[in-house]
């Protein structure tokens, strides 16, 4: 069969030259054992009864099979619109999602110097989850100029096709490349990389910027979603319902394996389905995140994502973003106890860079809220410290003591009492000897 890679892909960006000779050295011991090789990887004979003919998996699908040196894989190619809808979005508004913004999902600066024409949405399929698992389906999606989506899946007839599908892989994963994966970190990269080792090809995935949407899915929504998984995302997040070809991505091994027993390749269609879907959602989700942490302070959403986004941003030390998001998140906030947790973070991260007088009002806004004893302290200790106004300090702690021995008795009542008490003593023996400062003690301010 012609070569179906990717017209843009093509020789666009060589390989090292040492990558590229231990590619030809594997080519060439490859050849030495073509016979052998090929009768080995062959797929049993066809069945004769008309029946079982529609059950191959060649006449099933529109594919083709791609001969090499290390013997040959099926590969089932399918050409999508970009105007294509997965959920509430088209395929094609992934060149809308800002590269910067994707770098800074992805942790890798170096996504944003590749074109977003360059990225290849990758998904596997395996026998299991552990160590020896073999990827039996690879499905890459990527774009053809604009207005063109491509799949391509790689479908192992036979395990013993493994080398062909990798070496074609390994030829179309140039470094001009970029991978976008959901969960790709934590397993379809990882198993791929150990069964390149397993082949002996001289190939790193890691070599390649790489995007894996699970970690900011998760970051974003796991506050308000039961589930970060894939399908859960298409429910809540991009408003997609999968038909009912597809198939619990638990199922799969056991349909693989039951498809190399009997040939029977008919649930295999809905394992292809699978893949395809995932591969497709992975774009538009890919857009929906990039949207999404781009506009932080957006009123649209809900307000445990904006307090996400904040605490995401904080992490990063992205502080303008952090900052929009509290003060938004904390103005939307529709229950008190949400409304004090965004208080409080957006108090600590102006407490962090000395922006004391700015957290005063927000410390307030907390100690009006009276859910725990925090602001008090807080803004007593500005007080004392930093405004040089004991009575203000000795007033609010005086407050926090007030409304601590409204409490029911118990351990908490207790351990706020005496951490108060004992500051309330300490600022009046102070007041008393005529307002001396002394130094405050180290992080206690």
């Amino acid at each position: 069969m012609e070569d179906s890679t990717p017209p843009n892909d093509r020789r666009s960006q060589q390989w090292s030259p040492n990558t590229m000779q231990s590619l030809r050295r594997r080519l060439r011991r490859m050849q030495g054992q073509q016979t052998s090789r090929v009768d080995r990887a062959a797929v049993p004979p066809p069945p004769t009864s008309a029946s079982a003919l529609r059950q191959d998996i060649a006449r099933l699908t529109n594919g083709e099979t791609l001969k090499t040196v290390a013997g040959s894989v099926y590969v089932v190619m399918e050409s999508l619109p970009g105007e294509h809808i997965q959920g509430h979005l088209a395929l094609a508004d992934w060149f809308a999602a800002d590269p910067h913004w994707l770098a800074h999902l992805a942790e890798n600066a170096a996504f944003a110097d590749h074109p977003l024409e360059n990225a290849i949405f990758l998904d596997t399929e395996t026998t299991g989850l552990d160590g020896s698992s073999l990827a039996f389906m690879v499905g890459l999606g990527y774009f053809e100029g604009r207005d063109q989506f491509v799949v391509r899946q790689y479908f192992l007839r036979n395990p013993a096709e493994e080398d062909a599908m990798l070496l074609h892989l390994a030829e179309t994963l140039t470094p001009d490349r970029t991978l976008v994966t959901f969960n790709g970190r934590g397993f379809d990269l990882r198993l791929l990389t150990h069964r390149f080792a397993l082949a002996g090809i001289d190939y790193h995935l890691n070599r390649l910027p790489h995007l894996d949407l699970l970690p900011p899915a998760r970051r974003l929504w796991r506050r308000r979603l039961p589930s970060c998984s894939l399908g859960s995302l298409e429910d809540h997040i991009l408003g997609l319902a999968r038909s009912h070809e597809d198939v619990p991505g638990w199922q799969i091994p056991q349909m693989y394996a039951e498809y190399v027993r009997s040939r029977d390749a008919t649930d295999m269609l809905r394992v292809l389905y699978h893949n395809r879907q995932d591969i497709l959602s992975m774009v538009t989700l890919g857009v929906q995140l990039s949207r999404t942490y781009a506009e932080p302070a957006n009123p649209l959403l809900p307000v445990s994502d904006r307090l996400s986004l904040a605490r995401w941003f904080t992490s990063r030390d992205m502080v303008p973003e952090a900052l929009a998001a509290f003060a938004s998140a904390a103005a939307d906030a529709p229950t008190a106890d949400l409304r004090y947790e965004c208080l409080d973070q957006w108090a600590d991260l102006l407490k962090r860079f000395d922006n004391r007088s700015e957290a005063l009002p927000l410390w307030q806004d907390m100690a009006d809220l009276k859910i725990d004893p925090k602001p008090f302290e807080e803004i007593a200790k500005y007080y004392e410290w930093h405004a040089d106004d004991l009575s203000s300090a000795r007033d609010w702690t005086a407050a926090g003591i007030a409304w601590v021995e409204s409490w029911r008795q118990g351990f908490e009542r207790v351990r706020a009492l005496e951490t108060l008490t004992h500051r309330l003593e300490r600022l009046e023996r102070k007041l008393r000897s005529g307002g001396e400062v002394n130094t405050p003690p180290l992080g206690g301010a």
